[in-house]
């Protein structure tokens, strides 16, 4: 059961990075090219 867990705890981790890494790949695109996107959402800003 233990193995079990820490695999789901491997792939929570593999998936948040994941997450992370397009997160942060989305704002540096916006920021290179500004989007009407952050404009409707000054909150972001």
């Amino acid at each position: 059961m233990a193995e079990k867990s820490r695999l789901l705890t491997d792939r929570n981790n593999a998936f948040q990075f994941i997450r992370g890494t397009l997160f942060r790949a989305t704002i540096e695109a916006q920021n290179q090219q500004p989007s009407q996107a952050l404009d409707d959402h000054p909150s972001l800003n």
